[in-house]
């Protein structure tokens, strides 16, 4: 047991071979839903408050290291199989905790690129059939929504972020990104004083916003700022999970925002009269997204909908005028991804690890994705998750193929932690480093 970014227990597992020692650690999780692949923690309130991992750990001494001991590192799809299928034998992996699971998960694929003598990054896209695979576009979160209040002609976000597409190396890209962050930075002081220093647990900042258009405005002159605006999209991810109505309608007042602490979901009504606000009909809030893509540099939308809400993200995707990445609603689920491939309901997926419980997964989660003509964003521990020093989601984001990285904003040691090893692993491929916007079909549409 090791502790996340927010002081909380969260799990590392170490696979011993010949070559070494091979740690992985994961993200910790905070709500799940019902496709969600799930933790296993203590629940004993003495002892980190519920969220103790001895259950956890002992899955991992006991029953994986049973399983997994003596064998070749390499055979990363067969223990996955033996850890999801044979092992845990639920959907969810709650028998041994997915928590449990990827760790190990993630340590033997470590373990196995030693054993082949290769870069993590080349042995995952060895795994993974990507014969070329090239350094994402990070998705840099640098503005939060959790202090700002919906309005019908506002809808709820979680976070504005900004993706340098105009670069032609990950190295440039990072630059920029860290100019933006650190304009935005004055720019907020100036104008929100004390408030500016706030920064939530993905390393973008929490302003008292008075709405989205407003952060967008704010994103925007940061970039300006820069000397980067020929450079720099933007990218929304959305925060309506919980606020459907039953005849299909958006009531913003009930939309469910997470506590900066993460611990629990409020919702939102009227500062002034304490009573719901507007409801919008789906068509309305399409309306609404169009109208701020048509202000602003706005690219992508991840989860412009509800969860459960195909139909409703379909009818966003059709319209054609942004990318719309599936999320909550997609959770890194191959059954899900596979029915919203059929519907077309969305062009790209954010695909975190925790939710799905084993490299493998993730890796075929992603070759679907792919093959389908999708946008593939490898989402590292954000929102709901405290995220760790572990480093390896930039080498997944690079063997599974992904186009984009969403690690978080470009502050905090575990954020930049992974940031770091993109620029690590474009410097070890030389002038074979490819940056994913300089490529054909892997980014949305130019504005």
């Amino acid at each position: 047991m090791v502790l996340d970014a927010r002081g909380e227990p969260t799990l590392e597992a170490e696979v011993c071979s010949h070559r070494g020692k091979f740690r992985a650690s994961v993200p910790t999780g905070v709500t799940s839903g019902i496709y969600e692949a799930v933790e296993v923690r203590d629940g004993e309130e003495g002892v980190y408050f519920g969220k103790g991992l001895q259950r956890a750990v002992a899955n991992v001494n006991q029953a994986i290291a049973a399983a997994v001991v003596g064998r070749d590192p390499r055979e990363q799809g067969e223990m996955d199989r033996l850890m999801a299928a044979e092992l845990d034998q639920t959907d969810n992996k709650g028998e041994l905790g997915a928590n449990a699971i990827l760790a190990v998960s993630l340590a033997v694929c470590r373990a196995g690129a030693a054993e082949g003598e290769v870069p993590v990054h080349e042995y995952i896209a060895s795994l993974a059939a990507v014969p070329h695979p090239s350094l994402p576009v990070p998705e840099f979160a640098l503005l939060s929504g959790v202090l700002t209040p919906p309005s019908a002609a506002s809808p709820p976000f979680h976070s504005l972020s900004v993706l340098p597409v105009g670069a032609t190396t990950f190295s440039e890209a990072v630059r920029i990104g860290a100019e933006v962050q650190h304009c935005l930075q004055a720019i907020a002081a100036e104008r929100f004083g004390a408030a500016a220093a706030l920064t939530t647990d993905d390393g973008s900042l929490g302003l008292p916003l008075g709405s989205i258009r407003e952060g967008l405005q704010l994103l925007t002159s940061a970039v300006a700022k820069a000397g980067h605006a020929d450079k720099v999209k933007i990218s929304i991810h959305a925060a309506l999970g919980g606020c459907v109505t039953d005849e299909g309608h958006y009531d913003l007042g009930m939309q469910q925002q997470r506590q900066l602490d993460g611990s629990a979901d409020i919702s939102m009504t009227s500062a002034s009269t304490g009573s719901s606000l507007e409801q919008l009909t789906v068509q309305q809030l399409i309306d609404v997204y169009q109208q701020l893509c048509s202000e602003f540099p706005i690219v992508s939308i991840e989860d412009p909908f509800d969860q459960e809400d195909f139909d409703a993200t379909q009818a966003l995707c059709e319209a054609g005028f942004t990318q719309v990445v599936g999320n909550d609603l997609l959770v890194s689920n191959a059954k899900r991804l596979a029915q919203a491939i059929e519907r077309r309901t969305c062009n790209g997926i954010a695909i975190k690890l925790p939710l799905i419980g084993t490299l493998s997964e993730a890796l075929e989660v992603a070759k679907a994705a792919r093959a389908a003509g999708w946008t593939v964003v490898a989402a590292g521990g954000l929102g709901q998750q405290g995220d760790t020093e572990d480093c390896l989601l930039a080498d997944v984001a690079v063997g599974m193929g992904a186009q984009r990285i969403k690690a978080g904003g470009v502050c905090r040691g575990e954020r930049c932690a992974k940031y770091n090893q993109l620029l690590r692993i474009e410097e070890e491929l030389g002038n074979k480093a490819t940056y994913a916007a300089t490529l054909s079909n892997v980014m949305p549409p130019s504005k």
